[in-house]
């Protein structure tokens, strides 16, 4: 299902793909990151949490939402483990999504999926954002909850 899902959103044609709750949620999330006209968006930013059966496509609707409010900017997606990091990973890059991506965590490059690189360097982070951002290419970093405290450098950087 992943090849389906993915080429299918990648194509614009996701929503043939996915069943009714995976668009009942997508569209809600996107609703929750999108800034209401006329109220200014709170210090922290606008967030939202996906609550769903497992398999029953959390990954996706994360991926096919970033993908859609921030195609060719930086999504930082934070999880709670290492092995979930992993999966992912894959999973954004089956929904479709490009540009260069890597894990803030204590995961060195071997075990990550091929040509995603690992840090918890801020120097390190702050330079591969610069660097997706002067090549105009989209950007996802990866955290773990552990990690998320080497990600204040995003702030401004990331959607």
């Amino acid at each position: 299902m992943a090849g389906t899902v993915g080429s299918g959103y990648a194509a614009g044609r996701w929503r043939g793909c996915a069943g009714g709750h995976q668009e009942e949620a997508l569209e809600a999330v996107v609703r929750g990151l999108t800034p209401r006209p006329g109220r200014p968006v709170p210090a922290g930013g606008l967030r939202v949490t996906v609550q769903m059966a497992t398999g029953s496509g959390k990954s996706f609707v994360g991926a096919a939402a970033g993908q859609r409010l921030a195609p060719h900017g930086a999504v930082l997606v934070v999880v709670p483990t290492l092995d979930l990091l992993v999966q992912m990973i894959g999973s954004w890059r089956a929904a479709g999504r490009s540009g260069d991506m890597f894990a803030v965590c204590s995961l060195i490059d071997s075990e990550l999926p091929y040509g995603v690189k690992a840090t918890t360097s801020p120097l390190m982070i702050g330079m591969w954002l610069d660097l997706a951002a002067a090549r105009r290419r989209p950007v996802t970093p990866f955290a773990t909850y552990a990690s998320v405290g080497a990600v204040a450098v995003l702030g401004e950087k990331v959607q």
